[in-house]
């Protein structure tokens, strides 16, 4: 996931739109809108939001780990990013 920064509101304002559309759909608890979370995150990261990254990884955190379970790759992928947040903020025992 990347792209220049003038494109994070662009991105943000695509991924809202798609992840209102998924949770009307599909509800909210599918792994589809937890995926649409953990990228909001990495566009708030990009825009330097990190309160509110963390915020978008522990809901697609929650989703993941309770349809996916412990031992699965987006799971992993979403606790990568929850760490690169913490460790950008300084928040090494996290």
């Amino acid at each position: 996931f990347h792209m220049p920064k003038a494109d994070t509101d662009s991105a943000m304002r695509l991924y809202k739109e798609a992840l209102t559309i998924r949770q009307a759909i599909l509800g909210n608890e599918h792994c589809d809108c937890a995926t649409t979370l953990n990228n909001i995150g990495r566009v708030f990261y990009m825009k330097g939001e990190y309160n509110e990254a963390m915020q978008c990884y522990r809901e697609s955190l929650r989703i993941r780990h309770t349809l996916l379970g412990d031992d699965h790759l987006d799971v992993a992928a979403t606790i990568y990013n929850a760490g690169q947040t913490h460790h950008q903020c300084g928040e090494l025992d996290e």
